[in-house]
């Protein structure tokens, strides 16, 4: 966008020579000949709000001549198609013309409006659904990480969602030596990774949802050239998706320095396609305790989008004194791109599915990798399925009649609990151990509560 910049000595005599002039003529001077002066602010010239948010369009814009002095009122603004309560980007066009017809050069702004908004919970359907798919049977197991995954029938389902409260991590295999006395040695690279993650399968796979990754550390959030972690510290925002055509990829620097997509060939001319956010922006560092709404869901055709909505921000100990020492922000809402999705937001069934894991790096398609490592009381407290009912989508309760469950690879490695969840709406308390089958919950994590007064 070309941006017009004058020098301050030529502002300056404007001004000086505006202060020493009489009020200005009644109708055009001819022997004017001089265009005014629209400015703009440098700091002000790319703009982002939130989302119905109010800006005042002549924030930072002075309108100058040389006979009739400040003529800002007389700035005439050209909104184009702005909408302060539809994300997006947008071009403002100011111009000015004084009294004896001089025109001032046009001075464009750009305004982006952020997405702040989530998707609105729609109502739950708990009744009978008459042409319903059953429960599909489970495959076997795709070898080369710990996970814990449920999956549903595909059936005319348009979206999934669920209310969870991150897991305690602790992460004990790493390339080298590490302090055994912390949950997470933040100086070696790990090569156990948490995740937990949603998906969808209508034409092509689709996950979504949050990875252990690594994080910037201390005064490195707050300066240029930083340095992240060598081990994950945060879980933050993905998402994977394959598709043929609008593959968005790119690095940081192709989408304004906010996200990446990294894409490799997957055959019969799809590619696999992995965004993550900016690793330096700390106000999506989810970490435990935190509880969020997480929802994948499809706002135009082909296309999905993941949202998570912060609910409560984590009063664990270790989750607070870890914000603090590294000055991170504290979690906001996230909204990932459109990223391309064949066949949802149509007719075409899907199957929709939720998975926690432990993953481990460079291991995908050999057999899981014994390791002390565990992920504890990841808490689902409600998860839903979307599907349009009477020509209204609803969300239906995503519980263990309505979808297959895999453990693997040894089943007694997970232990799935009920205490302070309803199981009629999808809730489930999740331990991940693959060292023993002997677990016991540690005495140390704050019991899980309640999402509603009335669970039971």
């Amino acid at each position: 966008m070309k941006k017009y910049h004058w020098p301050v000595w030529m502002v300056g005599m404007l001004l000086t020579f505006s202060a020493c002039t009489q009020a200005a003529p009644e109708g055009p001077d001819d022997t004017d000949k001089i265009a005014p002066l629209i400015i703009l602010a440098y700091d002000e010239q790319d703009v982002s709000i939130a989302q119905g948010e109010n800006l005042d369009l002549l924030r930072g814009i002075t309108g100058l001549d040389n006979v009739e002095g400040n003529i800002t009122a007389r700035i005439v603004i050209d909104v184009g198609n702005f909408d302060p309560e539809v994300p997006g980007t947008y071009t403002i066009r100011y111009t000015l013309q004084d009294q004896a017809g001089n025109d001032a050069i046009p001075v464009t702004r750009t305004i982006t409006v952020r997405q702040t908004r989530v998707y609105p919970e729609p109502p739950i359907f708990t009744g009978t659904i008459t042409d319903e798919q059953p429960v599909p049977a489970a495959p076997a197991c795709f070898p080369g990480a710990w996970y814990h995954k449920v999956f549903s029938a595909r059936d005319a389902w348009r979206g999934l969602e669920g209310i969870l409260t991150l897991p305690a991590v602790q992460i004990k295999r790493y390339d080298g030596a590490f302090d055994e006395t912390l949950a997470v040695d933040p100086h070696v690279k790990n090569l156990d990774n948490p995740s937990i993650y949603i998906g969808g399968h209508a034409l092509a796979e689709s996950d979504v949802g949050l990875s252990f990754m690594g994080t910037c550390l201390g005064l490195s959030c707050r300066l240029p050239g930083y340095q992240l972690s060598r081990s994950s510290m945060a879980f933050r925002p993905f998402w994977r998706y394959i598709a043929k055509d609008n593959l968005d990829e790119g690095s940081y620097a192709d989408h304004d320095n906010l996200y990446g997509v990294s894409c490799y060939s997957q055959g019969g001319g799809f590619s696999n396609c992995w965004g993550n956010w900016h690793s330096m922006d700390s106000r999506y560092y989810y970490l435990p305790g935190d509880t969020i709404r997480m929802i994948l869901h499809s706002p135009k055709p082909h296309f999905m989008q993941l949202q998570i909505e912060v609910l409560a921000i984590s009063d664990w100990p270790e989750s607070v004194a870890l914000r603090a020492q590294h000055g991170w922000l504290p979690p906001e809402n996230f909204f990932s791109p459109l990223f391309a999705a064949p066949g949802h937001g149509t007719d075409q069934p899907a199957e929709y599915k939720r998975v926690n894991a432990i993953d481990q790096v460079g291991n995908e398609g050999r057999p899981a990798i014994d390791t002390t490592s565990a992920v504890t009381q990841a808490v689902w407290h409600e998860m839903y399925l979307y599907r349009d009912i009477d020509g209204v989508k609803h969300r239906v309760p995503f519980h263990a009649g309505r979808y297959a469950v895999m453990n693997c690879p040894l089943e007694d490695r997970f232990t799935l609990r009920e205490e302070g969840v309803d199981t009629r709406l999808g809730g489930s308390v999740i331990d991940i151990h693959p060292a023993s089958s002997d677990f016991i919950p540690s005495a140390s994590l704050p019991a899980v509560k309640p999402l509603r007064e009335d669970d039971h």
